[in-house]
């Protein structure tokens, strides 16, 4: 092993101890995986979030986690500020005042997954999807790559919401 060729004894032997801890580290995120995926079996929402572009089982088990109940969130704005991705207007007198922003009282988690997300549906997979086009609209729209990338994570919580709140599967142009 390159270890080997370290000169100094104790730094061989700590680097040989972090590489078994990362190797036990992979087993147990392995197994948490599968017990995850087990579990996100009983809920037929994960099962229709993963035929979803760009949503496997982590994305859907944690969307689903973390919402808990789609009942809770009366309107789609009030799950994109719990999502992190509302914009905050600030006005005085009518007039705006500072930047707009994104919100931050919410669950960075959730933009994160959603964020993954949209890597997979937009950057990763190959074929065209619904998500692709809705981002290439805005784009277009916005001259953004940041604005049509948080158009598209809001599009794709709202395909979630309402897939879920409806229990409907996917429409392939949704």
């Amino acid at each position: 092993m390159w270890t080997e060729r370290l000169p100094d004894a104790a730094i061989r032997a700590m680097v040989e101890q972090l590489f078994r801890m990362l190797d036990r580290t992979m087993k147990v995120k392995k197994q948490a995986k599968a017990l995850m995926v087990a579990l996100g079996s009983k809920y037929p929402e994960i099962e229709r979030f993963c035929r979803m572009p760009g949503i496997k089982d982590v994305v859907s088990c944690t969307f689903s986690g973390y919402v808990q109940d789609p009942g809770r969130f009366r309107t789609i704005r009030t799950l994109w500020k719990y999502c992190d991705l509302a914009v905050v207007h600030r006005t005085s007198c009518g007039k705006l005042v500072g930047r707009e922003h994104l919100n931050k009282d919410g669950n960075s988690i959730l933009k994160y997954v959603l964020g993954v997300a949209f890597n997979r549906a937009v950057g990763k997979c190959k074929e065209d999807n619904s998500f692709k086009r809705y981002y290439e609209e805005s784009l277009k729209r916005t001259g953004s790559k940041t604005h049509a990338r948080l158009n598209t994570q809001r599009r794709i919580a709202l395909v979630l919401w309402q897939m879920w709140r409806k229990g409907e599967e996917y429409r392939i142009g949704a």
